[in-house]
């Protein structure tokens, strides 16, 4: 039962503000993120399903990126370490584009708040032929 008090408005925006403030501490601490319990929250949020399944699915996954890139841009703009890295958000107006680039072969423009990339087919940024590369290797947040 939500409260009117309460500060989120549903449990994706719960889990959106846990995994942005254990991200945000790993940062300002300069932690591990990789083998903490909120990095198997975040993985099985990336891998839960594809845009590509349905309407419903593409709104939640863009959902997802956007709301960690807000609560991540929140909460590190809280802390105020990381405000001169930090691009200040205007109404209205998406993140600024990231470009990733893997192992010089492929580039591609991201503009969603947040992407994902590894060898798992739902990631955004798809890497193949490389048993380095974890299922969900790294998540890309535009600050």
């Amino acid at each position: 039962m939500v409260l009117a008090t309460d500060p989120f408005d549903s449990d994706a925006d719960l889990l959106h503000w846990a995994l942005a403030e254990s991200i945000e501490a790993a940062l300002h601490d300069g932690t591990s993120f990789k083998d903490s319990e909120t990095s198997g929250l975040l993985r099985e949020a990336f891998l839960a399903e594809s845009e590509d399944e349905s309407e419903a699915a593409a709104a939640r996954c863009a959902q997802l990126r956007r709301g960690l890139a807000a609560a991540l841009h929140t909460a590190c703009a809280a802390r105020g370490a990381l405000n001169p890295l930090l691009v200040k958000p205007r109404r209205g107006t998406c993140p600024p584009p990231v470009r990733i680039e893997v192992r010089n072969t492929a580039g591609r423009c991201m503009t969603q708040g947040s992407f994902a990339v590894g060898s798992h087919p739902y990631c955004d940024v798809q890497v193949f032929g490389d048993a380095t590369v974890q299922p969900l290797h790294c998540v890309g947040v535009s600050l």
